[in-house]
């Protein structure tokens, strides 16, 4: 459920009321609900929408069939009156109901909708295109397996609207698809050796299933909270698994394949610690964490592994998330924004050895995920596919037009 608090007041009438948006798969259920703050009141639903409102001018903003118009609010009776002012025929909204809006009394604000479509994009060191890998579509996460060619993704069916784990084997163009859940799979790794891939399932159902799509899945097991897989072990026992914990946020533990009931805590702060990675010797790991107040990536020893006394390690000063080792273990590449930087971090060798940074390559625009051949010689990128984006449209005076 997503909420838009907004304070709705006619001068003549002293009610204060909320606005807020309901997704849910009931149609009855979701929409655009309004409240006043009486503690009394039943909460109404004002309209459908697969969109928030925004209530300004003394009226209600709401997408209808794409496009953004502007509806008179009856506070007393709790519904919409009056005809629709059509302000703009398009008008976008984001994936969990942000209308792509923003108006005050006077001045409203408005962008078109976005394509969902994206692209693998293969670039090299120097910033060079090499190709595509697949056809366009609703595609998130991307991960590289050790023989550089293979890719796991992401990406949204268009017909059952389930988000599934697909794998690309560099040869065909239809990828195949590796997890059968009509839940969410997300955030699939790849074994050491190639030959197994693990993923999420329903957002806390830890899975596994050989590369070839030919097995039935196994479940590793499955956690009360929230979880996401970002990397095996070398030795290919245990998954890093970021886990929602109460009281500390984000934490990255170990889970044993065999005793997943034994996974005891990697790195546990009070913020939270995500995209855990862990360095080709098993010694090191890498994570990106908001202890800074934004993302940067940190690097520490993996405790009863590491190679001698050795201390946490910040690696980046300007923000850093998606840390990924090289093959040799001598290089952390990480992004910021549309740029790819690489680190070559200190790794206990002294309080005073400082972790050195650089730029990699920039991309036009920013991509939604990323990952990194073992030899760091190529780059795939998840970005939107080419062209320029529509201009937002500015509308003054809207109450008046």
């Amino acid at each position: 459920m997503g909420e838009n608090a907004r304070t709705c007041c006619r001068r003549s009438c002293p009610t204060i009321a909320t606005s807020y948006y309901v997704q849910a798969e009931s149609a009855a259920r979701g929409g655009i609900w309004l409240t006043t703050i009486d503690p009394d009141t039943t909460p109404r639903r004002l309209a459908g929408s697969a969109a928030q409102g925004i209530p300004a001018g003394g009226r209600l903003l709401i997408e209808v069939d794409g496009a953004l118009a502007a509806r008179s609010i009856d506070l007393d009776e709790a519904r919409l009156t009056g005809p629709s002012v059509v302000l703009t025929t398009r008008v976008g909204h984001g994936p969990i109901g942000q209308l792509l809006a923003t108006a005050s009394d006077d001045v409203v604000i408005a962008a078109p909708p976005r394509s969902e479509l994206r692209e693998l994009v293969w670039m090299s060191r120097r910033g060079e295109r090499l190709g595509t890998l697949g056809a366009p579509g609703d595609i998130w996460r991307v991960r590289i397996a050790g023989d550089g060619r293979r890719v796991l993704a992401t990406m949204l069916d268009p017909l059952l609207r389930t988000l599934d784990v697909v794998l690309f084997d560099g040869l065909s163009l239809m990828p195949t698809r590796v997890s059968l859940a009509i839940d969410a799979d997300d955030t699939p790794v790849w074994s050491p050796d190639g030959r197994r891939v693990a993923w999420v399932s329903g957002g806390r159902t830890v899975t596994i299933r050989g590369a070839g799509a030919v097995l039935p899945s196994e479940m590793v097991t499955r956690f009360d909270e929230p979880v996401q897989v970002s990397d095996w072990t070398p030795d290919g026992t245990a998954l890093v698994v970021a886990r929602r914990m109460p009281g500390t946020r984000e934490d990255l533990w170990l889970v044993p394949i065999a005793t997943p009931e034994q996974a005891t805590p990697l790195v546990e702060t009070p913020f939270a610690d995500v995209q855990g990675v862990l360095s080709p010797d098993g010694r090191w790991i890498a994570y990106a964490s908001d202890e800074s107040g934004r993302w940067d990536v940190y690097v520490e020893p993996v405790r009863d592994r590491s190679p001698g006394p050795g201390t946490r390690e910040r690696v980046t000063s300007g923000g850093g998330s998606d840390p990924r080792w090289s093959r040799n273990g001598r290089e952390l590449f990480f992004r910021r924004g549309s740029g790819i930087h690489v680190a070559t971090p200190a790794l206990g060798r002294g309080r005073n050895v400082a972790a050195t940074t650089s730029m990699v390559l920039e991309t036009e625009l920013e991509p939604r995920s990323f990952d990194v051949t073992p030899a760091g010689d190529r780059f795939l990128f998840n970005l939107p596919v080419g062209g320029t984006p529509e201009p937002a449209v500015l509308i003054v005076n809207w109450p008046r037009s």
